[in-house]
């Protein structure tokens, strides 16, 4: 079943599902990326969590699995994980989820002595959402935005992150907007 789904998203026509018998087609999920802190500060990595948000834009629970994600900074990987978690979102809720990883001190200093002489820096969450009653049902996502970094130079000490939500969520100041997984996800029969 998890080879059909996954050859069903590969043509495009990605199944998705909720979690009831009647389930139609699903609304994707708006993902963004809330917070980023150093969680474990170290002389050569730190250990960091980010916080996405996760809305529920559908009108029924979405059941989550696993979440595959990548996180990058001016088109370089900064982080890459896996978060393997049951948990449910009801119809039209948020749930904020903690992706752990590791990030190397000397690539966060190389992003942010390039973005030096910018107002930010351009960062992707990127991944897929394992959904569905019985997992295997891929949603990929994909948010978008800025990084600003107050203070640089020679501040470095705080990051933020200025966002939009997809689909119908808030533009950012740029008239940036996050892009999320097409809407157009169907329940496999």
């Amino acid at each position: 079943m998890r080879g059909a789904a996954l050859a069903l998203a590969a043509l495009g026509v990605a199944s998705c599902a909720g979690t009831g018998p009647d389930a139609g087609p699903l609304i994707a999920p708006d993902i963004a990326l809330q917070t980023l802190s150093i969680e474990a500060p170290g002389p050569v990595e730190n250990g960091v969590l980010i916080v996405m948000r996760l809305r529920n834009l559908d009108e029924q629970t979405l059941l989550v699995h696993a979440i595959d994600y990548r996180l990058t900074m001016d088109g370089r990987t900064l982080a890459v994980g896996r978060v393997v978690d049951t948990f449910q979102v009801p119809r039209a809720a948020t749930a904020l989820v903690g992706l752990p990883a590791v990030i190397r001190n000397a690539d966060v200093i190389e992003r942010i002595t390039v973005a030096a002489g910018r107002r930010g820096i351009a960062y992707a969450l990127t991944g897929t959402l394992e959904v569905g009653e019985e997992g295997g049902l891929l949603i990929p996502f994909r948010s978008e935005g800025t990084l600003f970094v107050p203070g640089l130079p020679p501040g470095m000490d705080e990051i933020t992150a200025q966002r939009c939500g997809s689909g119908a969520g808030a533009a950012l100041p740029s008239g940036r907007r996050d892009r999320a997984a097409p809407s157009g996800c169907r329940r496999s029969a």
